[in-house]
């Protein structure tokens, strides 16, 4: 897993967004507001972030989680 994770499903739910609605007022497509959506997105175009805080009205921080904590820990 890694250590950034992407908030906006916290963001969507609290406001009663829903994907499409979430697209429309960013400007992405479908498919890239639903990899945001599930904190599927790999790599994030500065554009893109730049679109999403500007669409929902909120600060980086509230779109971008850092974590320290390992979903997959070496074995032992």
């Amino acid at each position: 897993m890694m250590p950034v994770r992407i908030t906006v499903k916290r963001i969507l739910d609290e406001r009663g967004l829903n994907i499409s609605q979430f697209a429309a007022k960013t400007g992405l497509s479908y498919p890239t507001a639903l990899s945001w959506y599930h904190n599927h997105a790999m790599r994030i175009e500065l554009e893109t972030l730049a679109a999403v805080i500007e669409g929902l009205g909120v600060e980086l921080t509230d779109v971008l989680e850092h974590t320290k904590e390992n979903k997959n820990p070496a074995p032992r």
